[in-house]
């Protein structure tokens, strides 16, 4: 039997056909490989999106305990205390300061002194001419009762600097201090004169120097021998704060300048040792 060579050909030429047709696919999707990775005009890479970088610092991780935990620390025994001798020592290594209180201001009010730091009007009479009220002297009357004619009192020189007493009738003394307010009263218009503003010192009877002696004035002023000092004219010699505390026990005025309490001060003692007398009364239209 034979064949016919011209049938084959067709046959051959169609597995050529199908081999070139899958070629020709092969080269289509060689071609088209580029185009389904580039989207439109931007990058498929130029597309993704960073990542957000972490923060810089991470907030501490909160941790409950748990029930084991609560456990564990009640069965745990407590800090033993230390013994005294650490305890002292520890302070004294390290010494700690207590805060200071706020500072609070007090309230502005009435001005009063508290009953401990008042001081009582009551004292123990420092001579026997004086009561035993602050800054008062006993009366002509109570004195010559109780045959009181002599005041006695301490002066001191200033050149030799011994101390000594010197003693005053009381009628003869007090005549001369009544007869210059007879005199003046209405010319000093209760301004002390010069004679009392500055008095005169006298002659030291121990070493003999002239105008050297001066009355020894207490520092305490409830022991200040004010009648000593009038009868001899030396109220000058006290100082203006001396004056104003003998007006004010004895209820006088007590501003103005040293001639001014000084004289108050003069009349105040007269009052005293004649009190029904109208001369040692202040004028109505002085009073203040």
């Amino acid at each position: 039997m034979t064949t016919n060579p011209i049938n084959e050909e067709p046959v051959n030429e169609s597995r050529n056909d199908d081999v070139q047709q899958t070629d020709d696919d092969d080269d289509d999707d060689d071609e088209q490989l580029p185009f389904s990775l580039t989207l439109g005009s931007k990058s498929y890479s130029s597309q993704i999106r960073p990542k957000t970088p972490p923060p810089e610092f991470a907030g501490p991780m909160t941790t409950w305990p748990t029930p084991a935990d609560l456990l564990a620390a009640r069965s745990m025994p407590p800090h033993p205390t230390p013994p005294p001798y650490l305890i002292s020592s520890w302070l004294n290594d390290y010494p700690h300061q207590a805060p200071n209180p706020p500072a609070i201001r007090p309230v502005r009010g009435y001005r009063s002194q508290s009953t401990a730091s008042q001081k009582s009007n009551t004292i123990s009479p420092p001579f026997p001419w004086a009561t035993n009220q602050r800054g008062e002297i006993q009366s002509l009357e109570y004195l010559e009762s109780k045959q009181i004619t002599t005041i006695t009192g301490d002066v001191q020189c200033r050149h030799c600097e011994n101390v000594y007493p010197v003693s005053y009738n009381l009628k003869e003394r007090f005549a001369e201090v009544e007869k210059i307010f007879i005199t003046r009263k209405r010319i000093m218009r209760e301004r002390a004169p010069s004679i009392w503003l500055n008095p005169e010192q006298r002659r030291c009877e121990l070493c003999g120097r002239e105008k050297a002696v001066k009355p020894v004035i207490a520092e305490r002023k409830s022991q200040i021998n004010w009648l000593f000092l009038l009868l001899g004219q030396t109220l000058g010699f006290c100082t203006l704060e001396q004056l104003k505390n003998f007006c004010k026990h004895s209820k006088s005025h007590r501003t103005g300048a040293k001639d001014r309490v000084l004289y108050l001060t003069y009349l105040g003692l007269c009052k005293m040792l004649q009190p029904k007398c109208d001369l040692f009364t202040r004028d109505n239209g002085s009073k203040r």
